[in-house]
């Protein structure tokens, strides 16, 4: 178990020395960008506006992110050889397997715990937290449905197109 930590806290170091603080900001740019030209087209229920469509926007940023960070991660582990490397060592499959996930599932909440802290602008407390616990558990199965089409396909894009493939449609069916 301890293995499994030091994987995961490795995983969180490379979270946080990538580009993805700084593509988590342009989605914040982004959203409050949004939010004011939406402030300025809706004519009642301004607020509701904004915060239904830059949740939806933090969604698919949250969904994009850690979905991008897990597959180019393994992807470059696998093509470095440290996968290799680490496996070479007295250390299982399934405690890799499990620290990676553990990494990437906390990447990806506190990508959600910072959402959250902006969608307080625009809805209560209350609403802000159950769109977190939801948007948090969303983001862990997207780590885990990515990790795994990442081991199983070894590359980029036909990893990415998997998960995506496996995401629930917000379109109701017809």
């Amino acid at each position: 178990m301890r293995c499994a930590m030091i994987l995961a806290r490795g995983v969180l170091l490379e979270a946080r020395r990538t580009g993805l603080p700084w593509l988590a900001l342009g989605c914040v740019a982004l959203g409050i960008g949004m939010a004011g030209f939406l402030s300025q087209l809706s004519l009642t229920e301004g607020g509701m506006v904004q915060a239904s469509v830059v949740a939806a926007l933090f969604r698919v940023c949250t969904v994009f992110l850690v979905a991008i960070l897990v597959v180019t991660s393994v992807v470059r582990e696998f093509a470095d050889k440290s996968v290799e490397l680490v496996l070479s060592l007295p250390l299982s499959r399934t405690s890799w397997y499990l620290g990676k996930l553990a990494g990437y599932a906390a990447a990806g909440v506190t990508l959600s715990a910072g959402f959250a802290l902006l969608m307080l602008l625009w809805s209560p407390p209350a609403a802000a937290l159950a769109w977190f616990v939801s948007l948090a558990l969303e983001s862990a199965l997207v780590a885990c449905a990515s990790l795994f089409f990442v081991v199983t396909l070894a590359q980029v894009v036909p990893a990415l197109a998997a998960t995506s493939s496996q995401l629930p449609a917000d379109t109701p069916a017809r």
